[in-house]
């Protein structure tokens, strides 16, 4: 696909592009049909293959005790055949060019009268942009007030303020990770299925983890039942 197509074809295919796209395709398609027909004579060796069957033919008749093939070689029939290839080629590949151009100049004639439809795509996907970073903007929002509101059953009923989540994830932590690791420090969890926690003491610090993990630090002796 061209810079040309790339740049405009999402905002709608004009009927002169898509003509000229039809007629590309028919040139290429006759060019192809084309190369496959003269494949035996059209590359560089096509003289080494030719010699190459002759050699092989002689060989044969000569040990099966015939008379050497008589009439066109198969060197002088690809020899017949080579000018015209070259000529049909050459033809088929200039028109496949020519499409290729006739496509860029489509666009070029084309692209000018387009510039009202690609203003509206521009306003629609503005418009689209602020309103995903909104629903994004309260979506986490929403997630940071769930978290903090979660851990709260928990200690709703201590003299204590309710835990706090304080800042934004780091590096490419995403926000809906951070609040995860939040809740999970309090011993709880999102999901309804999620692992059972278990509070232990690493290094004197209360930590909440999974019940297996707990366990086996706790075995190691890594950490204590809190």
């Amino acid at each position: 696909m061209s810079d040309l197509a790339q740049t405009y074809s999402p905002f709608g295919m004009p009927k002169a592009v898509s003509a000229a796209e039809a007629e590309r395709d028919k040139a290429y398609d006759a060019l192809g049909d084309a190369e496959l027909r003269y494949a035996d004579v059209a590359d560089d060796h096509w003289q080494a293959r030719a010699h190459q069957r002759d050699a092989e033919a002689a060989k044969a008749a000569t040990l099966a005790g015939k008379p050497l093939p008589t009439g066109p070689s198969h060197y002088e029939q690809a020899a017949a055949l080579r000018g015209e290839a070259m000529g049909v080629l050459e033809a088929l590949r200039g028109k496949a060019l020519q499409a290729d151009n006739a496509i860029t100049l489509a666009w070029q004639q084309e692209a000018p009268g387009m510039a009202d439809d690609i203003r509206a795509a521009y306003v629609a996907a503005e418009k689209a942009e602020a309103e995903a970073e909104k629903a994004l903007r309260n979506a986490r929002g929403m997630m940071r007030h769930a978290a903090r509101a979660l851990v709260g059953t928990k200690h709703v009923q201590s003299a204590g303020p309710l835990p706090r989540i304080d800042g934004n994830p780091s590096g490419d932590m995403a926000h809906s990770e951070m609040f995860r690791r939040f809740i999970a420090s309090h011993g709880m969890s999102v999901d309804t299925d999620g692992p059972e926690y278990r509070a232990v003491l690493i290094d004197g610090m209360a930590r909440y983890l999974p019940a297996n993990v707990a366990e086996k630090l706790i075995s190691a002796g890594a950490a204590q039942r809190a």
